[in-house]
């Protein structure tokens, strides 16, 4: 568009009253990315689902909630390949607002979760959030997201990143089951 025009448009949205878009500015052109790093990691392990609240994340008050704690041995990059994943959720299992099948509902999680490499020395914590739901051939899923919050070692100054962070889990059996963590990790403050 010819800069003639854009004036001509510009000019008649305001004397039509209609409020112009503001053009790009250099606040919003680029932001400072430096630290910022790809995380991508899956991982195989064992939970359970108890009654009751998990120690760490509390139920709200009037709600009945379950918890799901489960362990992963993990496998990807950023030096977290045969570390560990622990992730605790409480699951509200108070409303049952979006059946799937006619035996269970989804029903909303929320809770954390510690990344840690091999020997323990670096890690990552995390907020984590979504849906715990059945699926037609017995175990349950978890899609949900996740915030990084800290972390330790050489992630000690890992300032945020975010991504999916999806599960599976034979809740009644204790089954193996399975994990993926797809996003980002901001390793250091820009």
């Amino acid at each position: 568009m010819s800069s003639r025009k854009l004036v001509g448009t510009a000019m008649m949205a305001v004397a039509l009253g209609v409020a112009a878009l503001p053009l790009a500015s250099t606040a919003w052109a680029a932001s400072d990315t430096s630290g910022l790093v790809s995380l991508v990691l899956q991982g195989i392990g064992r939970g359970s689902i108890a009654t009751g609240d998990c120690a760490t994340v509390t139920c709200a008050p009037q709600h009945i909630c379950e918890c799901l704690s489960a362990t992963y041995t993990m496998v990807g990059n950023q030096g977290f390949g045969k570390g560990s994943l622990v992730l605790n959720l409480s699951v509200d299992v108070t409303v049952a607002g979006l059946p799937i099948s006619d035996v269970e509902s989804c029903y909303p999680a929320a809770g954390n979760a510690i990344l840690s490499n091999s020997k323990g020395k670096n890690t990552v914590t995390m907020t984590a959030s979504g849906l715990e739901c059945p699926t037609l051939s017995g175990p349950n899923v978890f899609d949900g997201t996740y915030v990084v919050t800290g972390g330790t070692g050489k992630y000690s100054s890992s300032s945020g990143g975010a991504g999916s962070l999806n599960g599976s889990q034979e809740a009644t059996t204790g089954s193996t089951g399975e994990v993926a963590v797809i996003g980002t990790l901001q390793a250091t403050s820009p």
